[in-house]
């Protein structure tokens, strides 16, 4: 169990499968499943099964999409003000500053469970905190289920693009793109929409994605959040693909 995360999602980085919609999660999660031990694969299912929430269905896939859902649940009323900041680091491209985008980075206070950590946390340090405790047999059982369904969609979340750099635009949601009639936030285009646009279900886009090869090996958790590339060269890579798929895109307009 103590290998879980390395192998489910810290280990596994999908390097093409980059939107992050229900879809996109579900697509990341069953990529990192095929390389899952045997061993490792039954514990999750395991754990995922024991889980008296009804937020998502039990199976790894579906179960990479709880974060959103505990976020938003209850109208938003009840998680969103506390967990809302967990899902991205919006770093500055023209100034990046890591312990600025994470809120000064102080650590948890001692004996405080991640779960219940600070509103102002983001994602890089939500992952390392939730990885110890998964890693670490005195934790609850409880406790250790949210860590594995916070880092199965927050592994997912830090390699889109718009979740982890930032140009005074709160990750692309200031930039609308035109596609037709519509009008949409540029980072609402890259979680959701790209997805959409592939018209295969999550276990053929994985799968497609794994005999292709995309999937590349993992690196230090520090270098994630760029993808191996400058944050510039990250959102500048977002938006070529944009203008490639005949999107106009520019700041606050609709055209």
């Amino acid at each position: 169990m103590l290998r879980l995360l390395g192998i489910v999602v810290l280990m596994i980085a999908p390097h093409r499968a980059c939107a992050r919609g229900d879809d996109g999660h579900k697509t990341v999660a069953l990529i990192a499943q095929q390389y899952l031990e045997p061993a490792v694969r039954t514990k999750i299912a395991a754990m995922l099964d024991a889980d008296p929430d009804n937020l998502t269905p039990h199976d790894l896939a579906s179960a990479a999409t709880w974060a959103d859902k505990y976020r938003d649940s209850n109208n938003r009323r009840d998680h969103y003000e506390q967990t809302q900041n967990w899902h991205f680091v919006d770093i500055e491209i023209n100034d990046p500053d890591i312990k600025a985008a994470c809120f000064g980075r102080a650590p948890l206070s001692p004996g405080t469970l991640a779960s219940n950590g600070p509103a102002k946390a983001c994602i890089v340090d939500k992952i390392n905190q939730f990885l110890a405790e998964l890693r670490n047999p005195r934790i609850d059982f409880e406790e250790r289920l949210f860590a594995l369904k916070f880092l199965l969609h927050f592994v997912g979340d830090l390699h889109q693009p718009l979740h982890t750099a930032d140009n005074h635009d709160r990750g692309g949601n200031g930039v609308k793109v035109s596609s037709g009639s519509k009008a949409l936030a540029l980072h609402h285009l890259w979680d959701t929409e790209f997805v959409r646009a592939l018209a295969r279900k999550p276990a053929v886009l994985s799968q497609s994605v794994v005999d292709a090869d995309h999937v590349c090996p993992g690196r230090g958790l520090e270098n994630w959040h760029t993808g191996g590339l400058g944050l510039g060269g990250i959102r500048h890579r977002a938006r070529t693909r944009l203008r490639r798929s005949t999107l106009v895109c520019g700041r606050d307009a609709a055209a």
